[in-house]
């Protein structure tokens, strides 16, 4: 696939390729298309609104996620990216961005936020981002977006673990062009992200 270019699965390759990806004091380089996709936000929690407060951490399971360059895996174990393109904001961000904008749209805690926020939090939902890539399944088909996302909701006060649950949303690209990959995580992340919060919104209950 002309589309893509080799991605090495080492650890000090995938720093490397991370801070290249940032080279420049953040600006895009000759030549990138930046995609920063409009993630549709459709939360909806019907019940009785939450009196406490919410903040919400992000971590990654590998460093190659914590990237701006849009992973695809072509087949079985190869992990590439796609050349020429790269994410405005990291999936970690991506992510954040869009279960606290279901969290605040859904109205059930009475405030939500990220970490220094200044919130004095009654719970912490922590997010580790398992998978956010463009996946082959079938040689020779369309991409999958896949977004794989485990997050567990904790009490503050006492540190206990109240909930954990993956949330996983695989959506079909239209063709194998990065702007329908990008439009197909759009969509997969405004499933997860409305899972996400309405999970919560009942953890918290």
């Amino acid at each position: 696939m002309k589309q893509v270019q080799a991605l090495a699965l080492a650890l000090s390759a995938a720093v490397a390729l991370s801070g290249c990806a940032l080279m420049g004091g953040g600006k895009k380089p000759s030549g990138m298309t930046q995609y920063s996709p409009r993630i549709p936000i459709t939360a909806t929690v019907s019940g009785a609104r939450l009196n406490g407060q919410l903040i919400v951490d992000t971590s990654y399971t590998t460093p190659v996620l914590d990237n701006l360059r849009i992973a695809v895996r072509p087949r079985g174990n190869e992990l590439e990216v796609y050349k020429a393109s790269r994410w405005a904001n990291t999936p970690g961000e991506m992510v954040t961005t869009a279960v606290i904008q279901s969290l605040e749209q859904a109205q059930a805690f009475r405030a939500v936020g990220r970490s220094g926020a200044g919130l004095n939090p009654d719970y912490r939902l922590s997010l580790e981002i398992r998978n956010f890539e463009s996946i082959y399944d079938v040689a020779g088909g369309l991409p999958t977006a896949t977004v794989v996302v485990v997050a567990k909701l904790v009490r503050s006060g006492d540190e206990k673990q109240v909930l954990s649950r993956e949330f996983t949303a695989a959506v079909p690209a239209e063709s194998a062009e990065v702007p329908a990959v990008v439009e197909g995580f759009a969509q997969a992340l405004s499933r997860v992200s409305a899972d996400i919060a309405g999970w919560a919104v009942g953890g918290g209950r």
